[in-house]
């Protein structure tokens, strides 16, 4: 029998690399399909399409908990990347034993049987894995396609410079969210803003302010779209800007994702605008999970509606 608290100490066992070549067979197909569809398409929107990869990339790593450190772990063309992220601590002990217990399959994978001999295989997450690392591959490809926006020295501190935004980056003209706030209003919106940490770059109320009426030519770096959502919402649903926000933040090119540092350290640091689709995506599932922050929206709504202008 296994010792399972032994093999994480040694090399890769024989079985387990059976399973990381069969693998590796499986998203080489995938992949290729779908560089091969995404290439091949005319009048593709990159920025869109980068959206919704990655939106389908956050959707199986949160319906699949133990995925999580795959990408982390993972290179282009580096062996076991699935024995060395955690991805075997964090299954089950009856998933471990199946994947131990792997038998190679008898053919090699081709474009012709892939589908048939992905449904023979018998393992929990194969085929969310197999999805996840095609996924990882292709958003690297696309990504080398996006304009690079150099960051600011200081992240987090500076403000991002709006020189550094290629003349065509941004539509115009800009389109107003139409707000109906009072400046104290704005300024327990900027406070909220700031203890939730939802923008990487340091910003004012009145640049706040200037977002809200469509006259900021720059990016709001995103921490959390689930979260801006969320108050983007509260903010719709109690008249404080036009219900269509959706649509307004991803005709101007409002706002931008911040990458997580596993892409950052393999890619580089490049700006991707969020599009109408993934804040749509993000409403969707702000309604069936949860949301950090939410009593801190939800308090500063209720001060909102308390205040307004002294003049």
């Amino acid at each position: 029998m296994t010792d399972f608290d032994a093999i994480y100490y040694h090399d890769v066992l024989p079985e387990f690399e059976a399973v990381q070549r069969t693998l590796d067979g499986f998203t080489e197909i995938n992949y290729n399909s779908a560089l091969d569809a995404y290439y091949h398409r005319s009048g593709i929107n990159m920025e869109q399409s980068l959206g919704f990869l990655e939106q389908q990339m956050l959707d199986i790593l949160t319906d699949n908990p133990p995925l999580a450190s795959i990408p982390v772990y993972y290179d282009n063309g580096r062996e076991n990347y699935l024995w060395y992220s955690d991805f075997y601590d964090d299954i089950t002990k009856e998933c471990l034993v199946k994947y131990s217990k792997f038998a190679p399959l008898a053919v090699q994978i081709t474009p012709a049987n892939y589908a048939i001999e992905l449904d023979k295989v018998d393992l929990p997450y194969f085929k969310e894995l197999v999805k996840l690392v095609g996924l990882i591959r292709l958003i690297a490809f696309m990504e080398g396609k996006v304009v690079k926006i150099d960051e600011p020295v200081e992240a987090g501190e500076e403000p991002f410079d709006p020189s550094t935004i290629t003349p065509d980056a941004l539509p115009s003209p800009t389109r107003s969210y139409e707000p109906k706030m009072s400046g104290e209003q704005l300024s327990l919106l900027m406070e909220c803003i700031k203890t939730l940490g939802l923008f990487k770059d340091r910003i004012t109320a009145a640049q706040l302010g200037e977002l809200l009426e469509g006259k900021q030519p720059r990016l709001f770096r995103v921490t959390n779209q689930k979260i801006l959502v969320f108050l983007f919402d509260s903010l719709a649903e109690n008249g404080y800007i036009k219900k269509s926000w959706i649509s307004v933040a991803g005709y101007n090119c409002d706002f931008a994702s911040v990458q997580p540092r596993w892409m950052e350290r393999k890619h580089g640091s490049r700006l991707h605008h969020i599009t109408s689709q993934q804040l749509t995506n993000c409403r969707r599932l702000n309604k069936i999970q949860s949301i950090k922050g939410v009593n801190t929206i939800e308090e500063t709504i209720e001060r909102m509606a308390d205040r307004t202008d002294s003049d």
